[in-house]
């Protein structure tokens, strides 16, 4: 199913007055790539579809895995492969406008919260580059772990709901490509086309939901009251 200009320019005003609001003015977007989706992936179309309406071969950067959750206009799924495709150039929007040269990444050891390389890198393409390469991890047990996951539009054939996704999905992008709080799942990047059902946004993947923090705090907390922390420092027991 896809969408009408028509709609496209709608949603982009619709877009454009949000972006106008003092949260924005006052919190600058961070850097953040894009990968190629087949433009027949996404809402209301086969996502195993390998080519475009005009016969041409669409691109697909993203491999996807599990089923992870479901929302009322999207679902979420582990990413287990970035594989670069599109060569970038001085003319893609993933290069800084001062970038016609891909330059070497910074040397830095520092980290943020999801173990993501903070102000280490020039440009989009080098983001692109890092997490294709850096897509798995180990875990504890030495076992593979994805570090992503993508929130797309669930398939739907009812033409507002799809317009109505496309517009949410667009607005949460923009507010988290502003945010940068521990507490606060970070987006990494973007896939397929704004305003376009094969739209969706790049996420670190969770492993712990909010249920399982509040009980790990629990069992903390019960640690620490029972002879545990307290324990330590008072001496009781």
């Amino acid at each position: 199913m896809m969408v009408t200009d028509d709609f496209k320019q709608r949603a982009k005003a619709k877009l454009e007055a949000a972006s106008s609001g003092k949260f924005f003015q006052s919190n600058t977007a961070r850097l953040l790539p894009s990968f190629d989706r087949c433009a027949t992936a996404g809402a209301g179309a086969g996502a195993d579809a390998d080519a475009g309406a005009d016969g041409s071969e669409d691109i697909d950067e993203i491999t996807l895995g599990v089923l992870l959750g479901e929302g009322a206009f999207c679902d979420v799924k582990e990413v287990t492969a970035i594989v670069l495709k599109r060569k970038s150039n001085s003319n893609s929007s993933d290069n800084d406008d001062n970038s016609e040269k891909e330059k070497e990444p910074k040397q830095s050891h520092e980290i943020d919260e999801a173990d993501f390389p903070v102000n280490l890198f020039e440009n989009k393409s080098e983001i692109r580059k890092y997490m294709s390469t850096n897509c798995m991890r180990k875990d504890d047990d030495d076992r593979d772990q994805a570090r992503y996951a993508l929130k797309q539009l669930a398939p739907t054939n009812v033409q507002k709901k799809l317009e109505q996704a496309l517009i949410d999905i667009s607005i949460e992008a923009k507010f988290l490509a502003c945010l940068n709080h521990p507490n606060i799942i970070k987006m990494r990047g973007v896939v397929g086309e704004p305003l376009s059902p094969n739209f969706g946004l790049v996420l670190d993947r969770l492993y712990m939901t909010l249920e399982d923090k509040m009980e790990s705090w629990t069992a903390e907390k019960k640690m620490a009251t029972s002879g545990g922390v307290c324990g330590c420092l008072f001496g009781s027991g």
